[in-house]
């Protein structure tokens, strides 16, 4: 889809500045799906429109019983996955409606009055976040999809190394589960017992996400949860590296015996 070529919900309450929009958007190149002028009704629109919507320019002071903001929070809770961008538009940048206005994740956020480039500009940044943002998402649902699927326990970790992913067979490995971790540090969460651990310091995870070098535990290497010690021998850590060559987190991929 060409930018020029998407289609976009007004909602302004002024109506001057409802139909100027809508001009300057046609000249623009854009397809103008409808101008409407209540929250209400962009709640409305934005469901009948929502398999050809692109993006929605939403004024935040709209007299209505609900404003822009809580519309915004509607068509994104009826829709979470699959909701468009939103920009606002507003004669006001107070720090309470710039902090209501943020929860909502909001693709853009523009002061009237403003000039068409400065539209154009914001509306186009948009678009970018928004496909850059869908490619990350689509990725990590790729990857935890490739990760369950795998026939070995794995788990992965953040730079911080709390642990953002455990599949099946990791969970029954290490007799605990993702939802008990939460977003815990693995270290928080497991005790490493480990014969000689002085060539990485004690701390195999630390040792990888400082040094961003793979490592392969040794033979007697436990971890204990819960009273129970469970067998990790010749797990292998790995950094995860992004394309800035740094470390953003770990693979820890175990072997498949368990000690009981």
């Amino acid at each position: 889809m060409k930018e020029t070529s998407a289609k976009i919900l007004v909602v302004e309450d002024e109506v001057i500045i409802s139909y100027a929009l809508r001009h300057t958007l046609l000249q623009l190149g854009y397809t103008v799906l409808d101008v409407v002028h209540s929250g209400h009704e962009a709640v409305q629109k934005a469901e009948e429109y929502k398999d050809e919507l692109d993006l929605i320019l939403m004024d935040v002071q709209l007299r209505d019983s609900i404003d822009g903001i809580a519309a915004a929070e509607e068509i994104r809770s009826r829709n979470p996955k699959t909701a468009p961008p939103i920009i606002y538009l507003t004669a006001y940048a107070d720090v309470a409606t710039v902090a209501r206005a943020k929860i909502t994740e909001p693709f853009g956020y523009i002061l009237k009055p403003f000039e068409e480039r400065e539209l154009s500009i914001c509306i186009e940044m948009a678009f970018f976040k928004y496909r850059t943002e869908k490619r990350i998402k689509e990725a990590e649902e790729r990857l935890a999809i490739t990760l369950k699927s795998m026939g070995k326990g794995v788990i992965t970790t953040d730079r911080a190394g709390r642990v953002n992913f455990m599949n099946f067979l990791a969970e029954a490995r290490l007799g605990i589960s993702k939802e008990e971790i939460g977003s815990r540090h693995l270290d928080d969460v497991l005790e490493w017992n480990i014969p000689d651990a002085k060539e990485f310091e004690g701390n195999p995870l630390r040792y990888v996400l400082r040094t961003g070098i793979s490592l392969r535990l040794p033979a007697q290497t436990y971890a204990v949860h819960g009273g129970q010690s469970y067998d990790i021998s010749k797990a292998l850590i790995s950094p995860i590296i992004n394309d800035e060559s740094e470390t953003t987190g770990t693979v820890i991929v175990l072997k498949d015996e368990i000690l009981e």
